[in-house]
């Protein structure tokens, strides 16, 4: 019931402060609210609710616990001109909290320097570095995080520093979840920075060979008005990605051509993703980010086997069961649903005990829960349906160790 109250008192609050938020005048270090990640912005930035990477330290840090083991991002932003933004992430779960971090560097290009009158007297590269530190903690289908950040943008000789905070929620129920998000909760000397207030909800849905995820985000700023993100992501067996999403601000922008669409995609192989977007504004033309990403689940649970599973000897009055059971664990593991899908696989290795697949990946949900010695029995006996997998029998070596 705590954590329900302390839910909706942060939902309550955030309209309030929006309207403090909007009484701001002057706002320094825009750097501060650049969006990170090409997944995210592929999905038009509605990625509050969704948060589930590494990049959930910058969006939500309440989303890395959705992480159930070390995660890295290493993005690249190519925006107009010279301008470009790197960012370097990471996750892991440490204990019972997920822990983050996050260094951003913002590259302005060079500008010259003109005296008094108007003559150059040489040129000046403005920069900004960032960094982020965030911690988060699961209470069932609740989780709340906070990050401390400082910012430092300099300009020639001239300098200007700023230290904020961002603290938010998540809460998963079934195929929903549902996030917000206070950003930059601080000042930089007399001036004010970009601070925002996100919510945002978000829905997946998973079918035998496809996952669809659908997601919203209403926003409001210092630097602009109502902002409604939309976003979405259809996924081919967990290695192909196309996305796609809409900023609005007005029902205007419906009519303003292609600013604020928003499209991408993705591949993932083992440990590896490979992710791009591309951001239009309209008649000023798009920019560009790629992020390569390094996710240790994923490369346990999505890798496949390095060689063919042998087929089990089904039960011929249990076949159909364990099968179907199989089928359910999978959609439920695909949701991130685990104790579900833990529960059906459970349920096709006692309707057939040779059912390879199960055991295969009901080893990988227990991997993903830290159960260790659990993990460690499901890989075995899924070794000996199939000794050839060289890839979970490095697995099994290492948690042996």
């Amino acid at each position: 019931m705590r954590y329900i109250l302390l839910t909706a008192l942060l939902l309550i609050s955030l309209p309030l402060a929006a309207d403090k938020v909007e009484q701001a005048a002057e706002v320094v270090l825009p750097a501060m609210d650049t969006p990170i990640g090409a997944r995210a912005t592929a999905m038009g930035e509605a990625f509050t609710a969704v948060a589930d990477d590494a990049s959930a330290v910058y969006w939500n840090p309440a989303g890395m616990t959705q992480l159930q083991a070390p995660a890295v991002g290493l993005s690249y932003n190519k925006w107009f001109a010279d301008l470009s933004v790197q960012n370097l992430g990471a996750v892991a779960p440490v204990g019972g909290l997920s822990l983050g971090g996050l260094v951003s560097y913002v590259n302005f290009g060079s500008f010259p320097l003109r005296d008094g009158t108007g003559q150059e007297i040489g040129t000046t590269q403005p920069s900004n570095i960032g960094g982020v530190l965030a911690a988060a903690k699961g209470f069932g289908p609740f989780s709340f995080g906070v990050s401390l950040k400082g910012y430092q943008e300099k300009i020639a000789d001239y300098s200007l520093s700023a230290f904020a905070a961002d603290a938010g929620a998540q809460y998963r129920l079934g195929k929903f979840r549902l996030g917000a998000c206070a950003h930059n909760l601080g000042k930089a000397g007399d001036f004010d920075i970009p601070m925002n207030i996100r919510i945002g909800v978000a829905y997946l849905h998973s079918l035998e060979h496809l996952s669809i995820l659908l997601s919203g985000d209403s926003r409001v700023g210092i630097k602009d008005e109502n902002v409604f993100d939309l976003g979405s992501e259809i996924g081919y067996q967990g290695m192909l990605f196309l996305r796609g999403g809409y900023k609005l601000k007005s029902a205007d922008d419906l009519l303003a051509g292609s600013k604020g669409l928003c499209v991408g995609g993705g591949v993932r192989h083992g440990y590896f993703a490979l992710d791009y977007a591309m951001v239009s504004f309209g008649e000023m033309g798009a920019t560009h980010r790629t992020t390569l990403s390094f996710d240790f689940a994923t490369s346990v649970a999505e890798a496949p086997a390095q060689a063919p599973v042998r087929k089990p000897k089904l039960k011929k009055r249990d076949s159909k069961k364990s099968v179907a059971a199989y089928n359910a664990g999978v959609r439920y593991e695909k949701e991130k649903d685990y104790r579900n899908a833990a529960k059906k696989y459970q349920e096709s290795v006692k309707q057939d005990p040779d059912n390879a697949k199960a055991w295969r990946r009901l080893g990988v949900v227990y991997y993903r829960y830290k159960k260790k010695s659990s993990a460690i029995k499901c890989f075995r006996r899924y070794l000996k349906l199939n000794p050839d997998d060289e890839k979970i029998r490095r697995v099994l070596k290492k948690l042996e160790q």
